[in-house]
């Protein structure tokens, strides 16, 4: 599944939850929403914490909710 497609089916209602890790590239909150758009679970930024320091989860969390707000949409994560 790449970021910009959109699954073809809708899951059983039986099936178990598959948890979907995405990782690598992310570096900002406008990414972190596009990656969980797209269906992923988790957005993993170990690289952008490691390059960025500590308040790197802030600043992703504070675009994300920028973002939110200037796309006019509400973000359940």
């Amino acid at each position: 599944m790449t970021l910009h497609s959109t699954p073809k089916t809708a899951p059983a209602p039986n099936a178990p939850r598959k948890v979907i890790f995405a990782t690598g590239g992310i570096t900002n909150g406008r990414q972190a929403r596009e990656i969980l758009d797209a269906g992923a679970s988790v957005a993993q930024v170990y690289t952008a914490m490691i390059y960025g320091g500590a308040g790197t989860i802030s600043r992703i969390k504070q675009e994300m909710r920028d973002d939110a707000k200037e796309q006019k949409t509400i973000t359940k994560r």
